[in-house]
């Protein structure tokens, strides 16, 4: 599973062959914790975090923000925890623009995964044993 922030890959799961209901179930606790810390401060945040999987269950990317919600970016930060920039004033030319780092960088991302990290290994790693004790003839 790749958690991918903003800034960068955060987290990174192979699904062992099990399928994507895995670790579909194992983002979504990250993305609702995702939601539940940037509702916090934003009403549009929450409502653009996806989860995405492969159509061959092996990869889960979990997104926030888009055209709905730009300042997710801004927000979320550098993966080193470092602020990035917005504009402030930005009339005319963008290199006539007034730019201040967002503070506090408000990394909500990065805490959902550091917050349910253990939960969502359990529960995939749950469902994957039992896909492969179903596969091997275990009822």
């Amino acid at each position: 599973m790749a958690v991918r922030t903003v800034g960068g890959t955060v987290i990174s799961l192979p699904s062992l062959g099990a399928g994507g209901k895995p670790l579909r179930d194992a983002a979504d606790i990250i993305a609702q914790a995702a939601r539940q810390i940037s509702s916090r401060y934003s009403r549009r945040i929450p409502a653009s975090v996806r989860v995405k999987v492969s159509g061959d269950g092996k990869t889960a990317v979990i997104t926030a923000g888009g055209p709905a919600a730009p300042q997710a970016y801004t927000f979320e930060g550098r993966n080193s925890g470092a602020p990035i920039a917005h504009p402030v004033y930005g009339h005319g030319p963008r290199s006539e623009w007034t730019w201040r780092n967002q503070i506090p960088v408000r990394p909500f991302m990065k805490q959902a995964v550091d917050s349910t990290i253990d939960q969502a290994a359990d529960v995939w790693g749950s469902e994957v044993i039992d896909e492969w004790a179903r596969r091997a003839g275990f009822r």
